[in-house]
C-alpha cells in the first residue's frame, strides 16, 4: 500500500479506533512496513488525507486586496469564508458540485494563486480506556498499578516542594473544547480581563467579540464547551487545580488554561486545518507562549506551517505537539504538526508506568524530542468526572505543563532555553535510547532545579505594556516567587506616576508565590518609561516598565445621508467613504439596519430581520383608522372557519416568498400557505411548529363571528385591508375591533380601535415552517385601544459590497459600494440606516440614513445622483406563490 492510500484511510482508521481499540490498526500499519521516508510530499491526490468537503485553503499574491480576492473567487463560482488575521491564507468555499482535488489541481496554476491545499482534517492522538485507578502515576509513581515501576514518573511532588506554578502563564489548549465549569479546572481557566462579558463589543481589539474564556474556531463562537472529552482530559493533565481537596492535580497547581476549540460540532473529533490555523493565529495575537497540540495529520499543510512559524517567531513560543499513535518512526513517516522543522516545536512520545515506550507511540531519534507519561493517564473529564486515557495526546500536556512551570518561575526564559532545559534534564531510559532525541523521559524536578535559585526572585525583569489609547489603562502582572523555607517581606515603589502596583507591602509564605498587578495609565501621547523597585527582605530588585500613549481611532463617513432611486426591476449603485482620523487602528463593521433598539414601544428582529414599532414611539406609525365597513367586501365565516384564497391585488413579500393570495381566518389571523390548515387551539407563544403557520396574527384568539360583529376586506392598488368589527370571543361577552393593512413593500400595520379584556391571544407573524416568528408582547405598558403597531420588512433591497468588515490605519480610508435592488420590491419608498460599528470610543455606532425609491417601470430615475450605475436585472431571487 502506498503512503497516499494509507493516508486517505485516516478517517476510517480513527472511527475504527473508537469502535474497536488500537488492535484493529495492526493490519493497516503492518502494510506500511518497509516504506522509505519521502521528501516533503507534493499536494497530489495520493498524498492527501481526509479533508473538509467543499472547502480549500488558498494563498493569493500579496498584492491582491480582499476585494480583488472576492472578485477572483466570484468569477469562478466560489466564495470567501474567512481570511486569517495573521497567516496570509484564506478559507474558500468552492463551487457547488466541484471536487476538492480537482479544484486544487486546476487552481494551482491559476494566475494570482501562490499555493492551494485541501482543508485537511486532523484527529486527537489518544486511545480511550476505562478508568482503573485514581492514582496519578505519571506525577508520582510508587508502583500503584500492577507491574508499575516505582519512580517511573516526572517527579512532580519534588518540584512542588518549592514551587507550584502561577496563573500568569497561559497554555493554549488547541483541542475539542474544555469544560470550563469542571470543579478541578474552573479556577485555572483563563479569563480575558480586557473583555467585558456579553456586551457584543470587541473590547480588547483582538478581532473576537466577548472572547472571555478563549474561542471556538470550529463553530466560530465564544463558547468552548467540548463536544467530546479529549480536550478536558488534556487540560487536566497540564493544569488541574492542585491542593484544593478535589479530584486530581495537574503538572501545575496554578496555570491559565485557554480553551481553543477547533472541532466543529458536525465533525466532532476532527480538526479542520482552517480551525487550527485560526486558533494558532489567536494565540499569536493574544501573546500566548505555550500551546498544547494533541492531534495530528498525515499530510503537511503550508497554511498551518506558516501559522506555526509566525506564532513561534512573534511570541518566542513553544509549540508542544504529539508525536502520534502510529507506532512508526517519524524520521521516515512524517506526522504533522510534530514533524514541521521549526525548532520551536517540541515533539512528544509516550511512556508507560514501567518506564518503557508505550506500544502505540510513534518515535524518531531525529524527529521526536522527548517522551512523557502517556499510557492510562488519569485526568479530568466533563461534568466533574474523571477517567483514564492513553496516547501521545496525554504525554503532550505533561511537557506543555512543564514548560509553563518553568516560565512561571522565570518569564524571561526564551522558548529555546525552555526546550533545551526540558530535553537536557530528562531521565535517560534504555527503551528510549535511539528512539527520541533526548534519550529520556520528562523530569519536572530536574528541569526546575536547573533554573531555581535558593533565594526569592521576581518572575521577570521588564514589563512592556505596548501601545495604549490615551485615557485608557492596561494591566500586566509579575510574580514574587519564594522557594525558601522562610517568609519573605516585600516592599514595592514606582519611580513615577504612569505605572502603579496594586499593592506596596506584603509577605510571601515559604515555598509560595504572590502576584502583583501593575497598571499603566496612558494620560498623554508618547512613551512612558519608569522603574519599579521591589525589595525582597530589603534586597532591591528592579523591573523596567514601558508603555506608549496613542490617540484612539476616530471614524469619519461621507456622505452623511444617502438617497437613490431606480425603476422596478433594476438596480442602482452608490458609494460612500469611511476613514480614520485617529492615531490607532480603526476596526469597523458595516451593516444595513432598521432602528431596532429594544424598548417598550419596539422590538425584534426575528431571524429574518423584521422588527416592530408602535405608535407610542416617536419614530413609530400614526394611528389612522381606515373605515372600510361601507366599501369593503363582507366575509361570512362560521366559528373556527376560514375563507377561500383572496386576491391581494399585488405580490406581497413575506419571509423570502411572494404571495398573491391570502386566506382570512375567523380567529383573527391571515394565512398564506396553499395547504392552509386550522386548529382549534391558540398557541402560548410564537413561533409554534403546529399548524397553522405562514401567517399574520393581528389578534389570534378564540373569536366567534357567528355570535355577532362583521369582517370585511378591501383590495386597493397600494394596500390590502382586513377589518374585524366588534367580533366577540367564543362563549364570552368581550368584543374586539381591529384591522390589518398589508403594503406591497412588505410593511404590515395593525390598528386597534378597541381590544377589550380578552385574556388569551397572541400577536405577531410566523414563517412557513413555524421556526421563526416576530412576537409582539401585549402585556407591556402602552398596549390597548387606539394603538397602531407596524412590522417593517427585511432589508434585502440594500446590499453592501465587501469589505463590510475591516481595519483602517491612521489617516487611511476605504470606499464602500452600495447596491440598491428594485427587482423584488414594488414601487414605493424604503428607509433604513447604514450602521457603522467601530472601536471609536466616541462613536461606537454611527448611523447613516438611507432612502431608496422604487419607481414604476415607465417613470424616469429620480434623485439617483451622479455616481449611480443602473443595471437591468431579469433575475428574481424570490419565489412567487399564487
Amino acid at each position: 500500500m502506498t503512503k497516499g492510500v494509507n493516508l486517505m484511510k485516516r478517517e476510517w482508521v480513527w472511527q475504527t479506533i473508537l469502535r474497536r481499540g488500537i488492535g484493529s490498526l495492526l493490519p493497516l500499519l503492518l502494510l506500511c512496513a518497509g516504506a522509505q521516508r519521502p521528501d516533503r510530499p507534493p499536494l497530489s491526490p495520493v498524498a492527501m488525507g481526509a479533508f473538509v468537503p467543499g472547502e480549500v485553503l488558498v494563498r493569493f499574491l500579496p498584492s491582491m486586496g480582499k476585494g480583488e480576492i472576492r472578485a477572483w473567487l466570484e468569477k469562478r463560482g466560489a466564495s470567501l469564508i474567512r481570511s486569517f488575521p495573521v497567516t496570509p491564507w484564506h478559507q474558500v468555499r468552492i463551487p457547488a458540485g466541484e471536487k476538492v482535488l480537482a479544484i486544487v489541481e486546476r487552481w494551482r496554476s491559476a494566475k494570482g494563486v501562490l499555493a492551494i491545499e485541501p482543508n485537511y482534517l486532523g484527529y486527537p492522538q489518544r486511545m480511550p480506556d476505562d478508568p482503573l485507578f485514581e492514582e496519578k502515576w505519571d506525577l508520582h509513581n510508587v508502583g500503584q498499578k500492577i507491574g508499575g515501576v516505582e519512580d517511573a514518573d516526572i517527579d512532580a511532588p519534588e518540584a512542588w516542594e518549592r514551587f507550584q506554578g502561577t496563573r500568569l502563564v497561559r497554555i493554549g489548549v488547541i483541542d475539542t473544547g474544555v469544560d470550563i465549569t469542571q470543579a478541578d479546572l474552573a479556577a485555572n481557566i483563563w479569563t480575558n480581563s480586557d473583555e467585558i462579558p456579553d456586551n457584543g463589543i470587541d473590547d480588547d481589539e483582538n478581532g473576537y467579540i466577548d472572547d472571555i474564556h478563549g474561542w471556538d474556531f470550529g463553530n466560530d463562537d465564544n463558547d468552548p464547551t467540548p463536544c467530546m472529552s479529549h480536550g478536558t482530559h488534556v487540560s487536566g493533565i497540564a493544569g488541574a487545580v492542585g491542593n484544593n481537596g478535589v479530584g486530581v492535580s495537574g503538572v501545575n497547581w496554578r496555570v491559565a488554561i485557554v480553551p481553543l476549540k477547533v472541532t466543529p460540532d458536525q465533525y466532532c473529533g476532527q480538526f479542520p486545518t482552517s480551525a487550527v490555523v485560526g486558533a494558532i493565529d489567536y494565540a499569536t495575537l493574544t501573546g500566548i507562549r505555550i500551546t498544547n497540540n494533541s492531534y495530528g495529520y498525515s499530510s503537511p499543510s503550508e497554511a498551518m506551517e506558516a501559522a506555526i512559524d509566525r506564532h513561534i517567531a512573534a511570541n518566542d513560543a513553544l509549540f508542544v505537539a504529539a508525536a502520534g499513535n502510529e507506532r512508526k518512526n517519524n524520521d521516515f513517516f512524517d506526522f504533522y504538526p510534530a514533524n514541521y522543522p521549526n525548532p520551536g516545536i517540541v515533539s512528544v512520545a509516550a511512556t508507560t508506568d514501567r518506564d518503557t515506550m508505550a506500544s502505540f507511540s510513534s518515535y524518531g531519534p531525529e524527529s521526536v524530542d522527548l517522551a512523557a507519561p502517556g499510557d492510562k493517564v488519569y485526568s479530568t473529564l466533563p461534568g466533574d468526572d474523571y477517567g483514564e486515557m492513553s496516547g501521545t495526546s496525554m504525554a503532550t500536556p505533561e511537557v506543555a505543563g512543564a514548560a509553563a512551570f518553568l516560565l512561571a518561575y522565570d518569564a524571561d526564559l526564551s522558548g529555546a532555553a525552555v526546550k533545551r532545559i526540558l530535553m537536557e534534564t530528562t531521565d535517560p531510559l534504555d527503551d528510549l535510547e535511539r528512539r527520541v532525541a533526548s534519550g529520556g523521559r520528562l523530569n519536572l524536578d530536574r528541569a526546575f532545579a536547573r533554573i531555581v535559585q535558593e533565594q526569592p526572585v521576581l518572575s521577570t525583569t521588564a514589563l512592556d505594556f505596548g501601545r495604549v489609547w490615551v485615557g485608557k489603562t492596561k494591566q500586566h502582572a509579575f510574580s514574587v516567587v519564594n522557594t525558601t523555607q522562610a517568609p519573605v517581606a516585600v516592599e514595592i515603589s514606582a519611580s513615577g506616576t504612569a505605572f502603579s502596583p496594586d499593592r506596596q507591602r506584603f509577605s510571601v509564605a515559604p515555598a509560595s508565590v504572590e502576584n502583583v498587578v501593575v497598571t499603566f495609565s496612558a494620560d498623554r501621547l508618547g512613551t512612558s518609561q519608569e522603574t519599579l523597585t521591589v525589595a525582597l527582605d530589603g534586597v532591591p530588585e528592579t523591573i523596567e516598565l514601558s508603555g506608549e500613549g496613542i490617540a484612539p481611532p476616530r471614524i469619519t463617513a461621507s456622505p452623511t445621508t444617502i438617497t437613490a432611486a431606480t425603476p422596478h426591476g433594476t438596480t442602482a449603485k452608490k458609494h460612500f467613504t469611511i476613514g480614520n482620523r485617529g492615531g490607532a487602528t480603526l476596526r469597523y463593521h458595516i451593516q444595513a439596519a432598521l432602528d431596532d433598539t429594544p424598548s417598550q414601544s419596539r422590538g425584534g428582529p426575528d431571524a429574518y430581520g423584521h422588527i416592530w414599532i408602535d405608535s407610542t414611539d416617536p419614530q413609530g406609525p400614526s394611528f389612522d383608522w381606515i373605515d372600510i365597513s361601507a366599501t369593503g367586501t363582507p366575509v361570512i365565516l362560521d366559528n373556527d372557519d376560514y375563507t377561500y384564497p383572496i386576491d391581494l391585488g399585488f405580490d406581497f413579500p413575506f419571509y423570502g416568498k411572494r404571495y398573491r393570495n391570502v386566506t382570512i381566518g375567523s380567529n383573527g389571523f391571515l394565512g398564506f400557505s396553499p395547504d392552509f390548515s386550522y386548529t382549534l387551539g391558540i398557541p402560548s407563544r410564537l413561533p409554534d411548529a403546529m399548524a397553522p403557520n405562514d401567517l399574520i396574527a393581528p389578534f389570534w384568539s378564540d373569536l366567534d363571528p357567528t355570535m355577532g360583529g362583521k369582517i370585511y376586506y378591501e383590495a386597493r392598488e397600494d394596500r390590502f385591508i382586513v377589518a374585524f368589527h366588534e367580533v366577540p370571543e367564543w362563549n364570552g361577552t368581550e368584543r374586539v375591533t381591529f384591522e390589518v393593512i398589508l403594503e406591497p413593500n412588505g410593511t404590515i400595520q395593525f390598528n386597534y380601535l378597541f381590544v377589550g379584556d380578552i385574556e388569551k391571544f397572541v400577536v405577531g407573524i410566523e414563517n412557513e415552517s413555524g421556526t421563526d416568528a416576530l412576537a409582539i408582547p401585549t402585556s407591556r405598558e402602552g398596549w390597548g385601544d387606539h394603538l397602531a403597531v407596524q412590522i417593517r420588512p427585511d432589508l434585502s433591497w440594500v446590499q453592501l459590497t465587501p469589505p463590510v468588515t475591516g481595519n483602517l490605519a491612521p489617516e487611511e480610508s476605504a470606499q464602500i459600494e452600495i447596491t440598491f435592488s428594485g427587482e423584488r420590491f414594488a414601487a414605493g419608498t424604503y428607509q433604513a440606516d447604514l450602521a457603522l460599528l467601530s472601536n471609536d470610543p466616541q462613536a461606537p455606532e454611527l448611523r447613516i440614513p438611507v432612502t431608496f425609491t422604487v419607481t414604476p417601470n415607465d417613470l424616469p430615475i429620480a434623485n439617483a445622483g451622479e455616481d449611480i450605475e443602473v443595471v437591468d436585472e431579469d433575475r428574481d431571487d424570490f419565489e412567487t406563490v399564487r
